[in-house]
C-alpha cells in the first residue's frame, strides 16, 4: 500500500483523529491484526507531540509494508522523547508502551523538530 499522511491540529482532539487515521489506512489483512496496538501507541505518541511538541500541527504517517507497519509522529521539539523508569499519575506510560509492544522504534530529527516512530510486524 505505502505511506500516507496527514497533519493535525495540535489540540485535545489529535490523539482521536490519529487513530481513526490509522485505522483506515491498514488495509485488511495480515497486518489488519495489528491495528488496535498501532492504534494504541500512535494515541501514546500524538499525545507526547501535543503535549510536548512546541507547534500547532503533528504529522502522522502510516506506511504499510508486506509484513510490517510503521507508524511516525512528526512535531517542532527536537528533544527525543524519554522512557522513564517507572510511570507515575502524571504521565510516563507512553514510551514504556511503545518500547514494550512494539517490534521496534526510534526517533530521528526533522527539520528543526523530531520523528517518533514504531513498527508492528504481522503476526
Amino acid at each position: 500500500m505505502g505511506a500516507v499522511s496527514v497533519v493535525l491540529a495540535a489540540d485535545v482532539a489529535a490523539p482521536s483523529a490519529a487513530r481513526q487515521f490509522v485505522r483506515r489506512n491498514v488495509p485488511r489483512g495480515e497486518l489488519h491484526a495489528q491495528v488496535p496496538t498501532a492504534q494504541l501507541l500512535v494515541s501514546e505518541l500524538v499525545t507526547n507531540a501535543v503535549r510536548y511538541g512546541k507547534g500547532d500541527t503533528v504529522r502522522v504517517v502510516v506506511d504499510v509494508g508486506p509484513r510490517r507497519l510503521v507508524v511516525s509522529v512528526t512535531d517542532r521539539n527536537p528533544l527525543p522523547p524519554q522512557l522513564v523508569g517507572a510511570a507515575n499519575e502524571q504521565g510516563g506510560r507512553g514510551m514504556l508502551l511503545v518500547d514494550a509492544l512494539a517490534s521496534g522504534w526510534g526517533t530521528a530529527e526533522s527539520d528543526g523538530g523530531k520523528t517518533v516512530w514504531f513498527a508492528l510486524d504481522a503476526p
